[in-house]
């Protein structure tokens, strides 16, 4: 019984897997995810994300935020969130459960979290200096020189 159980949710996984937008872009963006229970700190965030300053660096950098405010999924980015916004928030909860919310994930390229953000502490320009101090970034960094 348990082998049957352990096949069944191995058949399963590619599923869900196909579903979620954060593994869908893998390799494509990086992503900041967070769960923000003070709208008001949204606000203030996106009023600096709009900046032409911000939004070249965000651009640069394949970064892409999904934040969830009050239950609703809010984005900043270019990338197409599917109409199934539960399924995406479920999955941000997820990747946040071993963190105190509310904060902000920094995701690589590879889908790993790299930082993590508590809600009254992020600064957008130290999350570009960690972006810019991983290998990733730095191998882009030195391909854009040759």
């Amino acid at each position: 019984m348990l082998i049957i159980r352990i096949l069944l949710m191995l058949w399963l996984m590619p599923i869900h897997a196909q579903d979620d937008i954060l593994i869908q872009q893998q390799w494509q963006h990086r992503f900041l995810i967070g769960v923000q229970n003070d709208k008001q700190a949204w606000l203030n965030l996106m009023s600096v994300v709009k900046t032409a300053e911000a939004q070249q660096e965000l651009k640069e950098r394949k970064l892409v935020l999904l934040v969830v405010v009050d239950e609703q999924l809010h984005q900043y980015g270019d990338v197409s969130i599917p109409q199934d916004t539960a399924q995406v928030i479920h999955s941000i909860r997820e990747r946040l459960t071993a963190y105190k919310l509310p904060g902000y994930a920094l995701m690589g390229l590879d889908g790993g979290i790299k930082a993590y953000y508590p809600g009254n502490r992020f600064n957008l320009e130290a999350m570009f200096m960690s972006i810019d101090r991983m290998p990733m970034r730095q191998a882009e960094l030195n391909s854009r020189q040759d």
